[in-house]
């Protein structure tokens, strides 16, 4: 058998110049392809580090990258980033240790570098700005905001209390596209500005988003009954906890999905204060006693006044105008004070405590399934008794705490939750789902990019490569002469052997086109 490089050379000394010339760009072209495939195959496959970033934030990550060589795309106009599949989580960890992506604006890190010499005014003027950086990172950090920036008026303070002019704030938001905030989560950005700047009020604060609506208003505690909104989310975890409590008790005796459950609660979230004193007249306890006795014996005399003049100045003589007589006096006092029984209480009540309870309750009945000669399943209603649905009274009762001095209120109905028209099923409907393909099984396993380059490989291989080696390896064809046609015998089977003559069909001693070919005579 002959060497398949000495035919192939054989071969392509048959061909004409331009053949060859084909054949060569035909097998470049498969080689350059193939190396592209291969190529593109070894390239890894990219995903998104971050998205939505700011030029500032852009440039540096950037930067970082190139500096730990990683190869990465920049796309959306800059602002997204993509490396490699198996790096974005590390890359993330890294860049998050170094304060990256700061999300725009300066934050606390302007005091990094503080230069010598900075005057009073310029150190407010970086506070409010780090300040205004901070939460607009923080804010930023939502999962429906895009991005967001903050303004602050904080006024100088002053020694005069009615001149002190209160601080303000106005909060910008770009939201992501389609998304939108719920109230809970505007009152939640304001009450973090609020408790982020000193002295800022909720009713100060003005939140505004990209398509210039304003989603604060002024807290109205008539509209929420009275109550403020931390009272009312206060009542709504209260009715909150009593449903989880009660529907997850009832789903294990009636099943999954077959109980409904709502609490209405009535908060008492007055704060009350009361002093009492009671006095028993009743009760009389002698509670101090002083009794006091006086005696006194003594002699008092009396001389009758004399005359002014020369006789009252003279001593006085015996028998001249005096008398004398004996005094005896007694004094007796007596105190006693008597204490009325007095009770003094103060009492205050609790802010918070439930003052009364609603409960709404819904249970589903029961069904049967048959299923027929043909194969339809059909299932059948049946309500729940008396005595059950009395059971799971007292049940939802206990569960509450129910108290009939609260006024408490517990009712429990009996419904159909099902439609009628979805008795009737088929028999082989409630089946479990079909769990994924062999295809998607294989496109979670197997890398996309490496089916594709083993399909494309193997097309250029089976339609390309193969009739090439094919067609150059094939040994050359020779016509084959009938009998009588020159050239013809010689005992060698009617083929032309040695040098001999041009035949029929050929052009300069060659076949043409390397066909053999018969004449019929």
């Amino acid at each position: 058998m002959a060497d398949p490089m000495e035919q192939m050379e054989k071969r392509l000394t048959t061909m004409g110049m331009g053949k060859t010339i084909v054949l060569g760009v035909v097998v470049a072209a498969a080689v350059a392809a193939g190396v592209v495939l291969w190529m593109w195959a070894q390239k890894p496959e990219l995903q998104l580090l971050y998205s939505n970033l700011t030029p500032s934030d852009s440039g540096v990550i950037i930067s970082k990258l190139r500096e730990g060589r990683v190869p990465f795309e920049v796309s959306d106009g800059g602002t997204a980033i993509l490396v490699p599949r198996s790096q974005v989580h590390e890359l993330r960890m890294q860049l998050a240790s170094q304060g990256l992506p700061q999300g725009g604006g300066v934050g606390f890190e302007l005091f990094d570098k503080s230069p010598l010499g900075t005057t009073d005014f310029v150190q407010r003027l970086n506070v409010r700005r780090a300040l205004e950086g901070e939460l607009s990172r923080t804010i930023g950090q939502l999962n429906k905001v895009s991005k967001a920036r903050v303004h602050l008026v904080t006024p100088e303070k002053s020694l005069f209390t009615e001149r002190q002019q209160a601080p303000r704030a106005s909060v910008i938001i770009e939201l992501r596209p389609g998304q939108k905030l719920s109230p809970e989560q505007i009152q939640a950005i304001v009450h973090l500005v609020t408790s982020s700047v000193e002295g800022l009020e909720a009713n100060n604060i003005t939140v505004v988003d990209n398509d210039g609506r304003v989603l604060t208003k002024p807290v109205d505690e008539k509209s929420l009954g009275g109550m403020t909104s931390a009272q009312l989310e206060y009542q709504r975890d209260i009715e909150g906890n009593f449903e989880k409590k009660i529907q997850s008790m009832l789903e294990r005796v009636v099943g999954p999905d077959k109980a409904a459950v709502r609490v209405t609660a009535e908060i008492n979230l007055t704060r009350t204060e009361k002093t009492e004193e009671k006095f028993d007249p009743e009760i009389q306890v002698i509670r101090s006693e002083q009794k006091t006795t006086e005696k006194s014996n003594g002699s008092s005399s009396s001389t009758s006044p004399a005359s002014p003049g020369v006789t009252a100045n003279v001593p006085p003589t015996q028998g001249t105008g005096q008398s004398n007589s004996q005094d005896t006096s007694e004094k007796k006092t007596e105190t006693i004070n008597y204490e009325i029984a007095k009770t003094v209480s103060h009492t205050t009540d609790p802010v918070g405590t439930i003052a009364k309870l609603s409960v709404a309750v819904l249970v589903d009945g029961k069904y049967t399934s048959e299923t027929d000669a043909a194969g339809k399943v059909t299932k059948t209603y049946a309500p729940r008794a008396d005595d059950e649905l009395k059971k799971l009274e007292d049940l939802v009762k206990n569960a509450i705490g129910f108290s009939a001095e609260r006024q408490d209120q517990v009712q429990v109905s009996n419904l159909q939750f099902e439609d009628a028209g979805m008795l009737d099923i088929p028999a082989d409907q409630g089946t479990a789902p079909a769990g994924p393909s062999m295809v998607q099984q294989i496109f979670e396993y197997v890398p996309p990019k490496l089916i594709i380059g083993l399909i494309l490989f193997l097309l250029i291989f089976f339609l390309v490569l193969k009739p090439l080696m094919k067609t150059l390896t094939a040994p050359p064809m020779v016509p084959v002469l009938p009998p009588g046609v020159a050239g013809a015998g010689g005992g060698q089977g009617g083929r032309v052997v040695g040098s001999q003559a041009p035949l029929l069909g050929q052009r300069g001693g060659r076949v043409g086109r390397g066909r053999p070919f018969r004449v019929n005579l």
